[in-house]
C-alpha cells in the first residue's frame, strides 16, 4: 500500500473503557475534515470488542475515510507504569503509540491524537506540516514553563536534556515514522519504558529520545484547556498572543485528570459536549450515554470514599500530633465539616483561631487550602462560583476578607495583615452581575493592614504592599508599593527568602 499525496493518516490509542471519547474524536475528525482529502484512521487496541461495528458505520456517513482497528500484543513488552510517579489518567494504552513506526510501516508519517479532545477544525492542516529532519512535531507544554527554576533544572536532569524549550505535549503529535524506523527509535522507547520511570510517563520518554529533533507547532493545533485559565501566562510562555493563538482553533485538549465527562461544569467543557452534534442516536444510546453515566457513578463513589478517608486522616493527625487538647480540636472542627464538600480540597494541617467563616456556593466553586495556613480570628473566605487557592504557609491576620467569583491564587509564605480585602470582581454599574478578572499573589508577599487588592491584579514574588494601599495594577517582583492607587516606591534589593 502506498501513501497518496491526499491521504491523511491518523492514529488513536484506546481501550474498552475509553471507546466513547475515541468515537467522538473520530467522528469529529471527519465532520470537520475536507472532502479534498482521504482520512485513514487507525485505532490501536489490546483486544477487539463489539463496539467496533459502530466505528465502521461511520464510513457509510463519510465516504472519504477508512477506519481500521489494529490489535496489538503487549506480551513481549516487559514494562509497567511507575507506581510512585504515574499520572492517574494515564493508562497502558497510551504507550501503544511507541509501536506506530512498525505498525504503520507503509506510511512515512502520521498524526497521533489523544481521545480527550474537542476537534473544531480540519486536522489535515496539522498533518501536512513539514517535519523536515525532526522526529516529531507538537505544541510546547506550558505547564512545565510555569515551574520555578529549581523544578525546571530538576526536570532537565531527570530527562537528561539541556533545556525544556522544545518540551511538547504528546496529546497531539505529528510523527516522522520513516525517520523513527531508520533510527530504530521504537525499540529505544520501549526500552526506556521498561527500565526507567518518569514523572509524565510516555510523554517524557518521547521528549527525551526525540530531543532536539522536535518541531514546535502553533498553539491552535493543541490548545491546552487547563492553561486557558491564566491568559497572561499562556501568552508569555508560548510567545504568542492569547487571543491570536485561539482565533483559529483546531483542537482543544483536556490535558489533565479533570475530564469534561466527569465535570460537566469544568472549564470549557461545553466544547466537548458540542461534539455530539450529528452523532447517530443509536451510538448515543449504546455507547456515549452509558459511558457518561458510568463516569458519574464512579465519581460519586470516589467522593464518598474521599469523605471517609478525610475523616480518618483527620483523626490520625490528631493522634500523631497529640493535638487532642480543646484548643487544637476546635481548630480542626471547621475542616471536618467543610472538607466533606466536593468543592473543597483542604489539607488537615490548618490553624483556625476562632470565628472563621468559610462560604462556598455554586457548582463551579472550588476551595483549595494546602498545608500550614494560619487563620486569625474573624477571617472570611467566600467562593461564589470562583476558585480560591492558598499554596501553603499563608498567614491571614484578623478580619481578612477574600471573595472569589473567578480565581484567586495566593503563593507560599505570604503574610496578609489585618483588615485586608482581596476581591477578583467589581459590580457591573451598567448592567446586572459582576465584571471579574483573576487575582494572583506570588510567594513571600507581605500585604500591609487595611489594604485592598482589586480584580485583575498580579503581585510578583517578594513584593511588599504598604498599609492602607489600594492596588489596581500589577506589582513587579520585589517591589514596594503604596498609596491610593498604589504606586511603586522602590525595588527591594534584599530578596526575601
Amino acid at each position: 500500500m502506498k501513501q497518496d499525496s491526499k491521504d491523511v493518516i491518523i492514529a488513536f490509542s484506546s481501550d474498552k473503557n475509553y471507546l466513547a471519547p475515541t468515537y467522538i474524536a473520530t467522528f469529529n475528525v471527519l465532520k470537520y475534515g475536507s472532502s479534498n482529502y482521504f482520512y485513514k484512521i487507525f485505532i490501536l487496541m489490546k483486544d477487539s470488542c463489539k463496539e467496533q461495528k459502530l466505528f465502521y458505520a461511520i464510513e457509510k456517513q463519510f465516504k472519504n475515510c477508512k477506519i481500521s482497528f489494529v490489535i496489538i500484543s503487549t506480551d513481549s513488552i516487559s514494562f509497567k507504569l511507575s507506581k510512585d510517579k504515574a499520572v492517574s489518567h494515564i493508562t497502558e494504552s497510551t504507550y501503544y503509540r511507541f509501536s506506530l513506526p512498525s505498525l504503520l510501516n507503509e506510511y512515512t508519517k502520521c498524526l497521533y491524537l489523544d481521545s480527550d479532545i474537542a476537534i473544531v477544525g480540519d486536522v489535515a492542516d496539522i498533518f501536512f506540516e513539514s517535519l523536515g529532519d525532526n522526529y516529531v512535531a507538537g505544541v510546547r507544554n506550558v505547564f512545565l514553563a510555569e515551574q520555578n527554576r529549581t523544578v525546571y533544572d530538576s526536570r532537565c536532569c531527570e530527562l537528561g536534556i539541556s533545556n525544556l524549550e522544545k518540551y511538547i505535549n504528546a496529546g497531539v503529535l505529528l510523527i516522522n515514522l520513516e525517520k523513527m524506523r531508520n533510527d530504530k527509535l521504537e525499540d529505544d522507547m520501549w526500552r526506556e519504558a521498561a527500565i526507567n520511570s518518569f514523572t509524565y510517563n510516555d510523554q517524557d520518554i518521547i521528549n527525551k529520545l526525540c530531543f532536539p529533533y522536535i518541531k514546535l507547532l502553533k498553539a491552535n493545533c493543541n490548545i491546552l484547556v487547563p492553561c486557558l485559565r491564566d491568559k497572561d501566562l499562556y501568552s508569555c510562555m508560548l510567545g504568542e498572543n492569547y487571543e491570536k493563538s485561539i482565533a483559529n482553533p483546531i483542537i482543544y485538549h483536556y490535558a489533565s485528570g479533570e475530564k469534561p465527562w466527569n465535570y460537566k461544569f469544568y472549564y470549557w467543557s461545553e466544547k466537548w459536549y458540542k461534539q455530539f452534534d450529528g452523532i447517530p442516536q443509536n451510538v448515543m444510546d449504546e455507547l456515549i450515554f452509558p459511558f457518561i453515566n458510568i463516569c458519574k457513578g464512579k465519581l460519586k463513589l470516589i467522593k464518598k470514599i474521599r469523605v471517609y478517608l478525610g475523616r480518618f486522616r483527620l483523626l490520625k493527625e490528631i493522634v500523631n500530633r497529640r493535638t487532642w487538647i480543646p484548643y487544637y480540636l476546635k481548630s480542626f472542627w471547621p475542616i471536618l465539616f467543610k472538607n466533606i464538600r466536593p468543592q473543597c480540597n483542604i489539607s488537615f494541617l490548618q490553624f483556625f483561631e476562632g470565628n472563621n467563616r468559610i462560604y462556598i456556593s455554586g457548582k463551579k466553586s472550588m476551595l483549595i487550602l494546602r498545608r500550614d495556613n494560619h487563620f486569625r480570628k474573624n477571617t472570611s473566605i467566600r467562593c461564589d462560583g470562583g476558585k480560591l487557592l492558598l499554596e501553603g504557609n499563608v498567614f491571614l491576620n484578623e478580619n481578612v476578607s477574600i471573595t472569589s467569583v473567578d480565581c484567586i491564587k495566593i503563593g507560599k509564605n505570604t503574610t496578609i495583615a489585618n483588615n485586608v480585602v482581596i476581591v477578583d470582581h467589581d459590580h457591573n454599574v451598567s448592567g446586572i452581575g459582576f465584571i471579574s478578572e483573576p487575582v494572583t499573589i506570588g510567594y513571600n508577599v507581605w500585604i500591609g493592614a487595611n489594604s485592598v487588592i482589586l480584580k485583575g491584579v498580579q503581585i510578583g514574588d517578594g513584593a511588599i504592599v504598604a498599609a492602607g494601599s489600594v492596588v489596581t495594577k500589577n506589582v513587579p517582583q520585589n517591589a514596594i508599593v503604596g498609596g491610593v492607587p498604589a504606586k511603586i516606591i522602590r525595588i527591594n534589593k534584599f530578596l526575601r527568602e
